[in-house]
């Protein structure tokens, strides 16, 4: 953006709506909502501080209603509450906050729904590779969004970034309906060889622009894939016990995440390749998660998966809530490097102690407390068992 000395002041200080912050590498393009940073964060952090709340009731109610009921409902909720962003930013922030608010309350029971479902669905040997199939759907709507969101924004006008995204659920809802069902045992069309291997494998029945944007989201949605068929791969061999395979996924993906943090912070100047390269290192190494812990849920307690997911989601959702608000504060009055720095190295040792912990406490055999009646009669019976009495011939000897 060109400034001329009509828009300077002897201090150097721009007029709102210009580069008004020193030390900024870019121009800054305020748009119709100016809204301060701070205001901005709060925004973001809304969405996070209905998400939290409604984690464990999202397992709950995939538990007592099935999760295509569950995930159907809230997808339609959540086109429909995007389709009032527009309106209620130009009512006031507040109105926009409610909105948001709204979509994280509903978002929250969508993630426990799908593990719920997953639950009944995944064999053990493919549980992997199909969680990295659904997962996939979110770097892949990134990869889609940004390019999208861009070209609407500036062909069409920011307000249709809410509008085409959110009616094009109604198409997917209806083949969501035609097609989703909760289990295997519920599915009108299903081979009945299918049915019986998922079932009989499962044992327990359970219930710069917007393409660089999108880049570290193509690389994650292929790590994700390989990652998951690789673990796979691994865990059908067995010779390589199940929780060290996932274990080493995550030490992997974590320790990856840090060290591209730590890069991040300590990269100076302006300089958009070497940054874009490094969040798309980042997205790589945070793909590999996926094979190594969101896959455990189904694994340690596959009755109860959606319940447990939700509480392990509702924890990983605080950075959520936080981070935009942290973000807010440091650069407010400081948009420099250095703030950014600081906030790169609070990302990278929130991740660090985030890895320690997942690999300490991961389990994955099926936790006493995740058994039926009749499963925890069978294994008391078999503890109990007499174990069998092996006779060994003993050599003769001559006196």
């Amino acid at each position: 953006m060109d400034m001329t000395s009509s828009n300077v002041d002897d201090k150097n200080e721009t007029k709102p709506g210009e580069n008004s912050k020193k030390g900024s590498c870019c121009p800054i393009e305020e748009g119709e909502l100016e809204w301060s940073k701070s205001l901005r964060g709060t925004l973001l952090g809304a969405y996070y501080y209905g998400y939290i709340i409604t984690q464990v009731v999202g397992g709950v109610l995939e538990q007592k209603l099935g999760g295509k009921v569950v995930y159907g409902t809230g997808m339609l909720a959540i086109a429909v509450l995007d389709a009032l962003g527009p309106v209620a930013s130009r009512v006031s922030p507040w109105a926009m906050f409610a909105v948001r608010f709204s979509m994280g309350l509903v978002s929250g029971v969508l993630f426990p729904a799908m593990i719920g479902v997953w639950g009944r669905w995944a064999p053990p040997t493919e549980r992997t590779r199909l969680l990295a199939i659904s997962y996939i759907g979110l770097p892949v709507g990134n990869i889609i969004n940004y390019p999208l969101a861009s070209f609407l924004a500036a062909e069409l006008g920011w307000e249709t970034i809410f509008y085409i995204p959110g009616a094009s659920v109604a198409a997917w809802l209806l083949v969501w309906l035609l097609l989703a069902y909760d289990s295997p045992a519920k599915h009108p069309r299903i081979l009945e060889e299918e049915q019986k291997y998922i079932e009989d494998s499962i044992g327990v029945k359970v219930q710069q622009n917007g393409l660089l944007s999108a880049l570290p989201y193509v690389l994650e949605m292929i790590s994700m894939l390989t990652s998951s068929i690789a673990a796979d791969r691994l865990i059908a061999r067995g010779k390589i016990p199940k929780v060290w395979i996932r274990r080493g996924f995550a030490i992997t993906g974590f320790s990856g995440m840090v060290i591209c943090g730590v890069i991040l912070a300590n990269l100076s100047g302006c300089n958009p390749v070497a940054a874009v390269a490094l969040l798309c290192l980042l997205q790589t190494f945070n793909a590999l998660t996926t094979a190594g812990m969101r896959a455990v849920h189904v694994e340690f307690a596959p009755r109860f998966s959606g319940v447990t997911y939700a509480l392990a989601n509702t924890a990983g959702t605080l950075p959520g809530i936080f981070a935009p608000l942290l973000v807010g504060f440091i650069t407010e009055n400081d948009p420099t490097l250095g703030a950014w720095m600081k906030i790169f190295y609070i990302g990278a040792a929130i991740q660090g102690v985030g890895g320690i912990f997942t690999v300490v406490f991961m389990r994955t055999d099926v936790q006493p407390w995740a058994l039926g009646d009749e499963e925890q009669d069978l294994v008391i019976a078999n503890e109990h068992a007499e174990m069998p009495m092996k006779f060994v011939e003993m050599p003769s000897t001559k006196l």
